[in-house]
């Protein structure tokens, strides 16, 4: 009996020792400090790379795009994708993450493999296209947002279904799938950037 309560005081001793990086794939310790030129450099490449994986997809880039806020559209079907470096005015650094915004129009289907491959293309924390499909096939009732307490329920937002998970322990990356009432419906991919993670 005491080798099994030493064994659960020491257990959570060791995760938080290395960094719960081995047990959660990207956690606690995971966060790198990166300078705002840094992030401004980093952002001009994500947006390369981004213009071409999207080219691929025949989704062009709006001219009114920028490195940091970008968007990318096709038939209908819009990308809206934003980097950002969230260090104080009085800072030189912080943490860099993205948000991928991906709106379908009515009677479209998300192109789940554009979706997955400029996820990829930017984050620190990989997805796969069998992943995304589970997600969206999952009955509501296993990812919802109200599990989270930093979360709105859909009941005061006009949502028709709304699931929502945190990919990580750390709550480092999370995906959401979002129907309105009123019939927009999208797929959100946030976290942290390639160059974000240790």
């Amino acid at each position: 009996m005491k080798k099994i309560i030493i064994i659960c005081i020491l257990l959570p001793v060791a995760i938080v020792l290395t960094g719960c990086v081995s047990f959660f794939n990207h956690s606690c310790f995971s966060v790198k400090s990166i300078s705002k030129q840094r992030s401004k450099e980093n952002f001009k490449n994500y947006m390369d790379t981004l213009v071409q994986v999207m080219d691929r997809y025949s989704f062009k880039l709006d001219e009114e795009s920028t490195y940091k806020d970008m968007s990318f559209s096709f038939d209908g079907n819009v990308f809206e994708v934003s980097f950002n470096n969230n260090a104080l005015d009085s800072q030189d650094s912080g943490s860099e993450t993205f948000t991928i915004y991906y709106y379908i129009s009515e009677n479209s289907d998300f192109n789940l493999d554009a979706f997955t491959e400029s996820v990829n293309s930017v984050s620190g924390k990989k997805i796969s296209k069998e992943y995304v499909e589970k997600f969206l096939s999952d009955p509501e009732i296993k990812h919802l947002p109200s599990r989270y307490n930093n979360l709105d329920s859909k009941e005061d937002s006009g949502v028709a279904i709304h699931k929502f998970d945190f990919l990580n322990f750390g709550e480092d990356w999370s995906l959401e799938y979002v129907l309105s009432t009123d019939g927009e419906e999208y797929l959100r991919m946030w976290g942290l950037t390639i160059n974000g993670t240790r």
